[in-house]
């Protein structure tokens, strides 16, 4: 995915995106490279590094989950996904 698309998912501004990436090029993690179809953009790879670390934390982050949505259905999941949607979506509206 490029640095835009992943902002998004992370819910941080363009500036906020950036830096963070910056840090983790310069750590070695990830690594830019040039969108074929538009120019402007910059998809994002994990190195041999990024993979090592995310192999180290996904087990630890999968724990958090598993700890801090106990007792939750389904359901409850989708529709706590869903509020939050929506109250994101009410916030930008309003700072638009």
């Amino acid at each position: 995915m490029n640095q835009s698309q992943l902002g998004e998912r992370a819910y941080k501004d363009r500036h906020n995106t950036t830096r963070i990436l910056n840090q983790l090029d310069k750590r070695g993690y990830i690594e830019r490279r040039p969108d074929g179809t538009d120019k402007r953009a910059y998809n994002l790879f994990l190195t041999e590094a990024g993979r090592a670390v995310q192999e180290a934390l996904t087990p630890v982050v999968l724990n958090h989950y598993a700890c801090a949505f106990k007792g939750l259905t389904d359901e409850d999941l989708r529709t706590m996904c869903r509020i939050i949607e929506h109250i994101v979506n009410n916030l930008d509206k309003h700072l638009e």
